[in-house]
């Protein structure tokens, strides 16, 4: 026990400073997001996410128009019927786009289905997340609240809803960690 004792407080010690330092540094500019923005969203077999899902993006305060793009990445369970029976229940533009893995491009099948989605896409911003996740009602408006005029990209971080185990906890703050490094040698 005591040996994984000194690594998580030399972790968690680190964690704190880089959250200081971001603290400190973070001269936090308004907001001059006045676009459209589409969501590109890839997914493989996630038949039992997607209506959770969907109703997440409905429900997103958001002053633009959003657009949903749906990349089936090869599903072999009714994903694709889902998004075709749900999509006309939805105020937003929902594309359902699918993406055929080619193993001579240099990226892996999830990728090439982002890339589609990118290349697909409309608007000049674009939000990137999967099709796993069920997100708050302030997701986009806190998102697009990072732009300034002078931003070419923004990330917000995914956050583990009510771990329960060890082993979630554990990925809880490895992600958090993670973001919180990227944040900090981004700015």
């Amino acid at each position: 026990m005591l040996l994984l004792s000194i690594p998580l407080a030399t972790y968690t010690i680190f964690l704190l400073i880089l959250v200081a330092a971001v603290l400190k540094k973070n001269n936090k500019t308004d907001s001059v997001f006045a676009d459209d923005i589409s969501i590109v969203i890839p997914f493989r077999n996630e038949q039992h996410n997607l209506p959770a899902l969907l109703e997440s993006l409905k429900n997103q305060i958001f002053p633009g128009k959003i657009e949903i793009i749906l990349v089936d990445d090869q599903s072999t369970d009714n994903s694709v019927g889902i998004v075709k029976d749900l999509k006309d229940q939805y105020p937003h533009t929902i594309v359902l786009l699918s993406s055929i893995f080619d193993p001579s491009k240099k990226m892996s099948s999830k990728q090439q289905a982002l890339d589609l989605g990118i290349r697909s896409s409309k608007n000049p911003w674009i939000a990137l997340t999967d099709a796993d996740m069920q997100l708050q009602p302030q997701w986009l408006k806190s998102l697009i609240s990072g732009i300034s005029k002078d931003s070419g990209l923004v990330f917000g971080h995914t956050a583990l809803l009510k771990p329960t185990s060890c082993f979630e906890h554990a990925q809880a703050f490895q992600l958090e960690f993670l973001f919180a490094t990227a944040y900090a040698f981004y700015k």
